[in-house]
């Protein structure tokens, strides 16, 4: 019954939060989601996940575009795929996640954990990656911010 009582609360919760963007999330992908951990190619543009654990998720091919996910924390998440472009990734810890062809232009990556992950063939052009820790983070066939491709890992 309460497992119940909070899945309805976050759904309400995301409904009204999702009301106010101009594009649109699909609430029953949110709460796939939030139940399965696992949403490949869901549509979660402009979705709310400010400060939410979404560890080991699998959002392969997912449509975060203009998603608000600050201070979530993605570690080992499978982001292959995805596209966050103009996406808010600010604090966002992303160690050890799988982001091979996502697509991250205009991203604000500002002091975010890309610790150990993997950026092959990713496009991060225009995005802000100051502050980020990029230890060992693999670049192959990455375009970085100004448009240059780094091949550091392949």
């Amino acid at each position: 019954m309460i497992k119940w009582f909070v899945i309805l609360s976050f759904m309400f919760s995301i409904l009204l939060n999702s009301s106010s963007h101009a594009m649109a999330v699909e609430p029953l992908d949110l709460v796939r989601l939030q139940l399965t951990r696992e949403c490949r190619q869901c549509d979660l543009r402009a979705a709310e996940l400010e400060g939410k654990r979404l560890e080991n998720v699998n959002l392969a091919g997912a449509d975060l575009a203009e998603a608000n996910l600050q201070h979530a924390n993605l570690y080992q998440s499978d982001l292959q795929d995805t596209i966050l472009q103009a996406a808010n990734l600010q604090w966002t810890f992303l160690l050890n996640s799988q982001l091979n062809n996502a697509d991250l232009r205009d991203a604000n990556l500002l002091w975010s954990t890309l610790m150990r992950a993997n950026l092959t063939g990713a496009n991060l052009e225009g995005a802000n990656l100051g502050g980020a820790d990029l230890r060992f983070t693999i670049f192959c066939n990455t375009t970085m911010p100004d448009g240059t491709i780094n091949n550091l890992n392949c």
